[in-house]
């Protein structure tokens, strides 16, 4: 996936649009999520993120992610994807 956007929400949190690099569409229902795996000092993270995009725009998963006292994950996303990564 490719990060295509970035969207401040509030002061402490962001909403991350992706695409998929070969330009596929997604197929997913309201309420699902994707699990996600970042790399961060070296070291493979794995999370679960809700899907806040809609269905019926497929080229593209949204996720808001708010930062958290000691959130590993959830504040480098905050504080270091761009569009492009």
């Amino acid at each position: 996936l490719v990060c295509k956007a970035v969207v401040k929400e509030t002061h402490n949190s962001k909403t991350f649009v992706f695409e998929d690099s070969q330009s596929r569409c997604f197929d997913f229902k309201p309420g699902q999520y994707v699990t996600f795996k970042f790399e961060i000092d070296g070291k493979l993270c794995p999370r679960a993120y809700s899907i806040c995009s809609t269905p019926t725009r497929p080229h593209n998963i949204q996720i808001t992610v708010k930062r958290v006292p000691g959130g590993l994950v959830s504040n480098w996303l905050n504080d270091n994807m761009h569009p492009g990564m």
